[in-house]
C-alpha cells in the first residue's frame, strides 16, 4: 500500500502545479473576469492575488517540511488535532479536488458551443460537444493509471507550450500597441477598498490548483524540501505570466475602450485576432483549450491520492488503496475516480440542460460546481492555517519568525479565505444555490462516516 517513491523531482512538480492553475486559462475566460472586476487594473490584480495567495502558501510551505503524504492537505490537520477531524477535512479535500474533474466536460462543452457560434457561426450538434468533454476525463484516467512520471512529462509538455504560445502571441501585441502606458498598475477610480474585493473575487481565485501536488508527498524526491519549493515557484511563474498577458490586453486598446474589452465573451481570442491574425488565434485556443486536459489530469491525480490515504486510513473501503505493481499508481482509485466524475458529469448536464436548455443549462451546471469547489478549497485551506497556529502554541514555538509564520499570516490566510467564501455564497440564485445544502448533506454524512469508522 506504498506509492512509488522518488518518482518526480521540483522541476516535473512545479510544471505540475502550473497546469493545475492552468496558463491557457488567460485566453479563455479569466482575462474577461479579471477585466470585468478590476478594468484597466486588472494587470496590478493579479500581483496583488499572487501576494494574497502566499497568506495561504506559507501554511503549506511550513506544514510541508513536517508532512509528507498522498493524504495532502488533511494529514497536516492530523498533525494539529487528530485523525477525527482530519478524516472530516480529507472527505471535503475529495469532493473539492473531484470537482474539476467533474465541471471539466460541462466547461468544455460550454465554451465551444459558444465560442464556435460566436466566432465561426458553426452549431456543434450537444452529444458531440459533451463526447469531447468526456475525452478529457478520459485522458485524465489513463495517463494518470500510468503513473506520475508519465503524468508530470505530459504536464511539462503541455505547460510549456501554452505559455509560450500565449505569451509570443502578447509580446506581438505590446511590441504593436499604440497605447502602452503604466497606468494598468495605477489604483483604479473604485478605490482600495473595492480594488481589494474585486482582487478577492477575480484574478486571486485565479491561482486556486497550485497546491494540488502536496498529494504527491509520498512520490517526491526529497518532498520535504521540493513540494514547497515547487509551489512557490509555480506561483512566482504563473503570476508574471498572467500579468505580462493581461497588460498586453488591456493596453491593445485606448483606455476608453477597455469597457469595450468587457463586453466580449472571449476578449483574448478578439484582440490576439486583430494584432497576430485569426490563423493564430485559432491556434492558441486550441492550445488553451487542450490545457483543460492536462489541468484535469493534475486534479484527478490529487483525487485519487486523497482517496488512497483516506482507504489505507479505513475511512473508504479498502480496495480503493491498492497500487499497480508496475506502474506505481494508485490504480483502484484510479478507477473509480474517473467513474465517479463521469457519472456526475453526464448528470449534471442531463438535468441542467432539460430544466434550462444548453447554452444556460452548461453555465449553471459550470456555475454549481465551481461553487462547491471553491468554498470547499477554501474551507480546507483555513483549515490548514489553524492547524499551524495550533501546532506553534502545542510546541511554544516563540519569536518574531514564529509569531509572523505560524500566527499572523495564518490568521491574514484564514480571514481572504472567510471573506471569499461569502462573496462566493452571497446573492445565488437557483439553481446554483442548491450548491449550498448539496455541501450541508455531503458533509454531514462524512462527519457521521468518520465517527462510525473510527469509533473506538
Amino acid at each position: 500500500m506504498s506509492l512509488r517513491s522518488n518518482s518526480v523531482g521540483f522541476l516535473q512538480l512545479a510544471f505540475l502545479s502550473v497546469c493545475a492553475i492552468l496558463p491557457g486559462s488567460i485566453y479563455l475566460v479569466v482575462s474577461r473576469n479579471a477585466i470585468a472586476y478590476a478594468g484597466a487594473a486588472a494587470p496590478l490584480a493579479f500581483l496583488l492575488g499572487a501576494l494574497l495567495v502566499f497568506t495561504n502558501v506559507n501554511s503549506i510551505y511550513q506544514f510541508s517540511s513536517r508532512v509528507s503524504s498522498a493524504g495532502g492537505f488533511y494529514k497536516f490537520v492530523e498533525a494539529a488535532w487528530g485523525r477525527r477531524a482530519a478524516g472530516v477535512i480529507g472527505m471535503a479535500q475529495l469532493l473539492a479536488q473531484l470537482s474539476p474533474i467533474i465541471i471539466t466536460p460541462i466547461a468544455l462543452a460550454w465554451i465551444l458551443d459558444v465560442a464556435l457560434r460566436a466566432l465561426y457561426n458553426i452549431a456543434v450538434p450537444l452529444p458531440l460537444l459533451v463526447a469531447l468533454g468526456l475525452l478529457a476525463q478520459a485522458f485524465m484516467f489513463a495517463v494518470s493509471y500510468l503513473g506520475v512520471r508519465l503524468s508530470a512529462r505530459v504536464a511539462m509538455i503541455s505547460g510549456a507550450a501554452q505559455m509560450a504560445a500565449i505569451l509570443a502571441g502578447s509580446v506581438v501585441i505590446v511590441l504593436r500597441s499604440r497605447y502602452l502606458s503604466l497606468e494598468p498598475f495605477t489604483m483604479p477610480s473604485v478605490g482600495p477598498a473595492g480594488f481589494f474585493l474585486a482582487v478577492l473575487t477575480g484574478p486571486y481565485t485565479a491561482y486556486i490548483g497550485y497546491s494540488t501536488i502536496v498529494n504527491f508527498g509520498e512520490e517526491a524526491r526529497a518532498p520535504r524540501e521540493t513540494i514547497r519549493k515547487a509551489i512557490v515557484a509555480a506561483i512566482i511563474m504563473m503570476a508574471a505570466f498572467y500579468t505580462f498577458v493581461e497588460y498586453s490586453l488591456v493596453v491593445s486598446v485606448p483606455p476608453s475602450g477597455v469597457q469595450g474589452l468587457r463586453s466580449l465573451f472571449l476578449p483574448a481570442v478578439a484582440v490576439f485576432s486583430r494584432y497576430t491574425g485569426r490563423a493564430y488565434s485559432a491556434l492558441v485556443l486550441a492550445i488553451a483549450i487542450s490545457g483543460y486536459f492536462t489541468g484535469v489530469l493534475v486534479f484527478g491525480s490529487s483525487a485519487e491520492r486523497t482517496m488512497f490515504s483516506l482507504a489505507r486510513d479505513g475511512l473508504l473501503p479498502r480496495y480503493l488503496c491498492r497500487v499497480h505493481e508496475r506502474y506505481g499508481s494508485p490504480s483502484s482509485a484510479c478507477i473509480t475516480t474517473f467513474a465517479v466524475a463521469v457519472v456526475m458529469s453526464l448528470l449534471t448536464e442531463a438535468v441542467m440542460v432539460e430544466l434550462y436548455g444548453v447554452v444556460r443549462g452548461l453555465l449553471y451546471g459550470i456555475l454549481f460546481w465551481i461553487t462547491v469547489m471553491s468554498v470547499l478549497n477554501l474551507a480546507y485551506h483555513v483549515a490548514v492555517n489553524v492547524s499551524l497556529s495550533r501546532v506553534a502554541v502545542r510546541e511554544r514555538l516563540r519569536g518574531l519568525v514564529a509569531a509572523l509564520s505560524h500566527h499572523l499570516l495564518p490568521a491574514i490566510g484564514t480571514a481572504i479565505s472567510l471573506v471569499i467564501i461569502y462573496f462566493s455564497l452571497v446573492g445565488l440564485n437557483v439553481p446554483v444555490l442548491y450548491a449550498v445544502p448539496a455541501m450541508a448533506a455531503y458533509l454531514a454524512a462524512a462527519i457521521a462516516l468518520v465517527v462510525r469508522r473510527l469509533r473506538g
